[in-house]
């Protein structure tokens, strides 16, 4: 394997001595925060930053990136290329964030600062000539990180543009819209297939998107970027579209001819990219044989993805079939509106909604549905006692529960259509 950098420096790079180094190794803690301390004294950029992101996040960074040095001296060698994974995940995510390249450079040139000085600060009075020994190791170090660095920041910018970029937004648009996209989809080399599997895909929060010291916005255009990755890399003769919000989005998976995913494939990619988000899926899948069909399944599954909202179902992938029913239901008419009436009771009751969809979508246990819900098996029962004298409608048969689930899509549906609110403020 070559070396990870040209050899700009004629003479052999010497690694700092090793009681230098385990003396530094020692002191990681302190060699960390003064990065860090750099970082905001000399980059404009970085004071901009929440300090509990510099003390979190970015100090990680530079403590990985400090691990790997001190295994590398140790070893007497370069890094080698998965040493630098800490690195290019961080630039990767500097670039997500539109933090200008120059800065991201400069913290690792500070950071190499910091190290050179905290070994300089360990060699003994009279030996300074070792100081002159490794310093060309320091440099040729540097050169591995910033091109590392570099070519991470890059990509990501390049990846970036090409999915936020107007022609591709158009295309994208444009087969979910039905509006002429095999033209544009020539001009930019894209293969479109014969048919897809559309994925109306909603993504629960992240761990990051939660956490008070990351910036929300910051949060969700890396939740969006790491997903579109995943789609990009989803297999399949023809490329997957996705139209991607942090919320989620729809994807649209590719057909081969007049087959298009099944149900396996489809739950398969619907894992990957939850696993790329780094948070839990529940998805809605309706086929569109053709191109020009998509517009109208698109439609179709943000409303069934609604519906499963609306009913409180479990995350998951869900078909089509799997909410006829449901979808049938929310349907205009005399029956709709009637079955609305007999649940509108509930409305001036949030909890009693609220427990009402939950013990539906666990299949009506009870023990299940009350730890859900926090509440005690005997509190549910109540509640439910609750909905039954309040709606007229015995849940201890099957028509009675039918009626219920039917009457929870009604009444959504009702509400929304009436612009009113499905449930009172609370």
């Amino acid at each position: 394997m070559s070396s990870p950098v040209p050899a700009l420096l004629d003479q052999s790079p010497v690694p700092p001595p090793p009681e230098l180094v385990e003396a530094v190794s020692r002191r990681l803690g302190e060699s960390v925060r003064r990065m860090v301390a750099g970082f905001v004294e000399g980059i404009p950029f970085y004071r901009r930053l929440p300090d509990e992101q510099l003390r979190g996040e970015i100090a990680q960074v530079c403590r990985d990136n400090m691990a790997a040095f001190i295994r590398c001296c140790r070893e007497d060698r370069l890094p080698a290329s998965g040493e630098l994974t800490a690195a290019r995940a961080g630039a990767a995510r500097r670039a997500e964030e539109g933090v200008p390249l120059d800065a991201v450079l400069m913290a690792y040139v500070i950071g190499n600062q910091v190290t050179w000085q905290m070994l300089v600060e360990q060699v003994p009075p009279g030996r300074e000539a070792q100081v002159a020994a490794f310093t060309p190791y320091l440099q040729r170090y540097l050169q591995a990180m910033l091109q590392a660095v570099t070519e991470a920041y890059d990509a990501e910018r390049r990846s970036i543009e090409h999915h936020e970029g107007s022609a591709w937004r158009d295309l994208v648009q444009g087969v979910l819209e039905g509006t002429a996209p095999h033209v544009l989809a020539q001009r930019l080399g894209v293969v479109l297939a014969d048919g897809y599997l559309v994925v109306a895909l909603q993504l629960g929060p992240t761990d990051d998107e939660q956490d008070e010291a990351v910036d929300v916005d910051v949060a969700g255009r890396r939740k969006v970027r790491r997903v579109q990755a995943a789609v990009d890399r989803l297999p399949g003769r023809s490329a997957a579209l996705a139209s991607l919000s942090p919320a989620g989005g729809l994807v649209l998976l590719p057909g081969t001819g007049t087959s298009l995913p099944g149900p396996a494939e489809t739950a398969r990619a619907v894992d990957l990219l939850a696993r790329a988000a780094g948070a839990r899926p529940t998805a809605v899948w309706v086929p569109a044989p053709t191109v020009d069909r998509v517009p109208h399944a698109a439609a179709q599954a943000g409303d069934l993805l609604e519906l499963v909202r609306v009913l409180g179902r479990r995350p998951g992938v869900y078909s089509v079939d799997d909410l006829v029913l449901e979808y049938q239901l929310s349907r205009p008419g005399p029956a709709r509106e009637r079955l609305a009436e007999l649940l509108a009771p509930l409305s001036a009751h949030p909890d009693l909604l609220e427990t009402a969809r939950c013990w539906l979508a666990h299949e009506r246990n009870r023990r299940e549905a009350a730890e859900a819900l926090h509440v005690h098996p005997n509190t549910l029962d109540k509640r439910l006692d609750r909905i039954a004298t309040l709606t007229g409608l015995d849940l201890s048969t099957s028509r009675g529960v039918g009626t219920l689930q039917a009457g929870l899509v009604a009444l959504h549906v009702e509400r929304s259509t009436a612009n009113l609110p499905a449930e009172p403020p609370t």
